[in-house]
């Protein structure tokens, strides 16, 4: 420093300065997560306060020491984020970490979800590299999955596709079979005339061929009649 007096005279002084270094930190942690999840960072050095910013105009304080974590929500395709450390002398230092967002797999899959009560489900799981099936508190692994529903059921499908998986619901609907019964006299003499009529369903089929909800017999001998009977949601059964 130097000073000059009114006379023109000077003099000399030395003043000192000193120069902190900026704090020195890493940054480690998830590069990469799946989008809708969560990455953590962790900041590592000698800074005392590290303040992250994220999203828009998102900014957290962690004071913990030397270490410092925080956990970021992955929704774009590419997530920045800024870290700027902060020591005890008041210097600082920052940094730009980019989270690369992983898109989870689009689930689907084929087979039919309709049938009548007792039939077969058979379904195959598309959109993943890895399947499991979730059906009340029992779970298979597999591309394909197979059941007879007797009512209507809710499966799970997980599918997992690198690090990232998701799931979906599918609605299996079992419609019941038509509840058919036959009417008729209790008691006929030989070569009476008895008349079968059957109940319950939409549409009738009996074992002689004919499709009427009633038939006409004459009996000469003891006779064994079915009927076949669909009902309104294409469902059949047989007595």
């Amino acid at each position: 420093l130097t000073g000059i007096a009114e006379n023109g005279c000077r003099s000399l002084i030395d003043v000192p300065v000193t120069v902190f270094p900026a704090p020195q930190f890493a940054i480690s942690g998830d590069n990469q997560a799946c989008r809708g999840a969560n990455a953590t960072l962790t900041a590592i050095g000698s800074a005392i306060t590290y303040r992250w910013g994220f999203g828009t105009d998102r900014c957290e304080d962690a004071e913990s020491g030397n270490e410092a974590s925080i956990s970021v929500p992955v929704i774009k395709s590419e997530t920045q984020v800024f870290v700027r450390a902060i020591d005890i002398n008041n210097c600082t230092a920052t940094k730009v970490v980019k989270i690369k967002a992983l898109e989870p797999p689009t689930l689907s899959y084929s087979g039919t979800t309709k049938v009548c009560a007792g039939e077969p489900i058979n379904l195959t799981a598309q959109g993943a590299s890895s399947y499991y099936w979730t059906m009340g508190g029992d779970t298979t692994r597999g591309l394909n999955f197979s059941f007879r529903p007797m009512e209507n059921k809710t499966i799970k499908l997980h599918g997992t596709l690198g690090e990232c998986s998701s799931d979906i619901n599918i609605y299996v609907q079992a419609s019941p079979a038509p509840d058919l019964s036959i009417t008729s006299k209790d008691e006929i003499c030989r070569n009476e005339e008895v008349i079968l009529t059957a109940n319950g369903a939409l549409y009738f089929e009996w074992s002689t061929g004919e499709q009427t909800r009633s038939i006409s017999k004459v009996l000469t001998n003891s006779m064994t009649y079915t009927v076949k009977g669909i009902g309104y949601n294409g469902c059949s059964a047989v007595v």
